[in-house]
């Protein structure tokens, strides 16, 4: 019955009535959402509604949201593929980075602040250097964004995250593994180097 009476809300005349109707859809979960939702998708114009089906189609996706969710991320409307992307971060799907690659110098601040996110999730080290960027950015707006994303960073270095994030643990590990492996060789032709000094000659007597 709710199913059923959030399907009919889809078609209300108010924007605000149809963006909660989706939201009802997508917390009832079950694969016959992702059809109905779909269906909405494809019918409705309003920016804000088509957002609102995309979330609620990423609640319902689980680990096969990016099958779900990858027509939307070439969406010509910037509001809904950064809905798609955020949904794509919980999926924790190794195969979304070639999709999610191209759009990290995308022109929409929050569409690479979400792609910086998932791929650091993903395992992706350099996009430190991303947020970095975003962070030093004399724009305002592209600080902001970039504060966001950094923050979700953090969260994903939580243990509780990490425990679901394997990529992440793998890639900060064999970081880590390198930075130990360069110090050692450091060391060990620091070592070779003093070794090699010949002690200084004695002074001559007065």
């Amino acid at each position: 019955v709710a199913r059923r009476d959030a399907r009919s809300l889809g078609s209300h005349p108010r924007v605000e009535v149809r963006i909660l109707a989706m939201q009802i859809l997508g917390a009832i979960g079950g694969a016959p959402q992702v059809g109905t939702l779909t269906g909405l998708y494809k019918r409705e114009t309003h920016p804000k509604v088509r957002a609102a089906i995309v979330t609620s189609l990423a609640a319902l996706g689980g680990q096969s949201a990016l099958s779900t969710l990858r027509p939307y991320l070439q969406d010509p409307d910037e509001r809904v593929v950064a809905n798609a992307i955020q949904g794509l971060h919980d999926a924790n799907n190794i195969e979304a980075v070639t999709y999610l690659k191209p759009l990290v110098s995308h022109r929409n601040r929050r569409i690479r602040a979400n792609t910086i996110l998932n791929l650091f999730g993903l395992g992706d080290l350099k996009m430190i250097g991303e947020v970095t960027r975003m962070v030093e950015s004399k724009d305002a707006k592209d600080q902001a964004s970039g504060l966001w994303a950094l923050g979700a960073m953090g969260e994903d270095l939580r243990l509780s995250s990490l425990e679901e994030r394997s990529m992440l643990v793998s890639a900060l590990t064999d970081y880590h593994r390198k930075v130990l492996d360069s110090s050692t060789a450091s060391g060990a032709r620091l070592l070779a180097n003093v070794a090699q000094l010949k002690p200084a000659a004695p002074a001559a007597p007065p």
